[in-house]
This record gives C-alpha cells, structure tokens and sequence, in this order.
C-alpha cells in the first residue's frame, strides 16, 4: 500500500511539473508572438515613412497652402 501511495504522489508530481513546464513554454511562445508583432509594425511604419518623399511632401503643403490663400479671399 506504501508503495502505491508513493507512486501516486510521483506520478501527479511528475504530471504537475509537465503542466508547469507546458505553461513557461506557452508564456515564452506568446511573448516571442508579441517581439514579432511589435517588430513588423516598426518595420511597415518605416517603410510607409520611406516612401513619403520630401518633395512631394513639400509640393503637397505648398498645394494645400495655395488652396487655403484661395478660401480667405
């Protein structure tokens, strides 16, 4: 009966830290996720900034000003 008592506590102690292990491994996997999100969102940002050029950001505000002049008349 000793025997089988030990062997119970050994396999829930056993399933136990498997659990415990499964949990850290989602955690880490979830975490990795998240790194990879944050770092395509970074990564598209800078490339939209890359493809607004000065001058036509510059040509576009001297347009809008030009229009905003006209309104005021």
């Amino acid at each position: 009966m000793l025997l089988f008592k030990c062997s119970f506590v050994w396999v829930i102690t056993l399933l136990f830290s498997f659990i415990l292990q499964l949990i850290q491994l989602q955690q880490q996997l979830n975490l990795e996720y998240e790194k990879l999100r944050s770092e395509n969102l970074v990564n598209r940002f800078n490339a939209l900034m890359a493809q607004v050029n000065p001058h036509f950001f510059f040509n576009l505000l001297n347009s809008l000003a030009s229009l905003v002049r006209e309104n005021k008349r």
